[in-house]
């Protein structure tokens, strides 16, 4: 960017280079049936963090966990996937093989558009998203 001192600059042209919108979008969770202790939680975290770091670009993936109490937690596993459902449950085969207890794996085959969405609720971009955190515990 060149500008008018160390201030500010001016931006008198933006180009961009785009990529061709996926045929699919495969949007997915991986849920448990039962609540975990903390070494069974921490085990599939470890098992997810190991399968993330060699997945392709084409998969996204976020971890969840949460309290339910006594030293119990419960976690799921959820993203996207550009490509097919095929292709998807290929990929996420190691994962939920290494996965102790039964995880249960579901999925939805959508267009591009229809995955973002799914995923996050709405494309409006007039308003600043607001998101609500609750750190204290819940009783």
């Amino acid at each position: 960017m060149r500008g008018g001192g160390p201030s500010f600059g001016v931006v008198t042209s933006w180009t961009f280079n785009t990529l061709a919108a996926p045929p699919t979008t495969v949007t997915y969770q991986i849920n448990f049936g039962s609540i975990l202790t903390t070494q069974q939680a921490t085990t599939m975290f470890l098992s997810w963090q190991s399968f993330v770091k060699i997945a392709p670009n084409e998969l996204s993936s976020a971890v969840f966990f949460g309290s339910a109490g006594n030293g119990q937690m419960y976690l799921g596993i959820q993203g996207t996937y550009y490509g097919s459902d095929t292709q998807l449950r290929d990929l996420v085969s190691s994962l939920l093989s290494s996965l102790p207890g039964n995880p249960k794996l579901t999925t939805k085959s959508l267009s591009w558009l229809d995955g973002l969405t799914d995923v996050d609720g709405s494309l409006d971009t007039r308003q600043p998203e607001v998101v609500q955190i609750n750190f204290s515990p819940s009783k």
